[in-house]
């Protein structure tokens, strides 16, 4: 499996505010972009992910994110059958 990074952005901030990455094992991680962090109005994304430097690891990131994104079968590019 390859390395992916995807940008997370949040809802009035023009850039993004950290990086979502899939190591080549499939393990996820999120980190806050330094910028970010240093600025006053930085909020965080959740209770919990607080703003902090430390990247957090798959289980938090995970349980976080997986539920954001669309379904995998859709993120590879198949369909579900209609049903109805």
């Amino acid at each position: 499996m390859e390395v992916l990074a995807l940008d997370v952005r949040l809802d009035g901030f023009v850039d993004p505010i950290g990086a979502l990455v899939r190591d080549e094992n499939g393990s996820v991680a999120f980190v806050y972009k330094a910028d970010y962090l240093r600025r006053s109005d930085a909020t965080a994304l959740s209770l919990s992910l607080p703003l902090a430097e430390e990247p957090y690891r798959d289980v938090i990131a995970r349980a976080f994110f997986d539920n954001l994104l669309q379904e995998r079968n859709r993120r590879a590019g198949t369909r579900r059958p209609d049903p109805r």
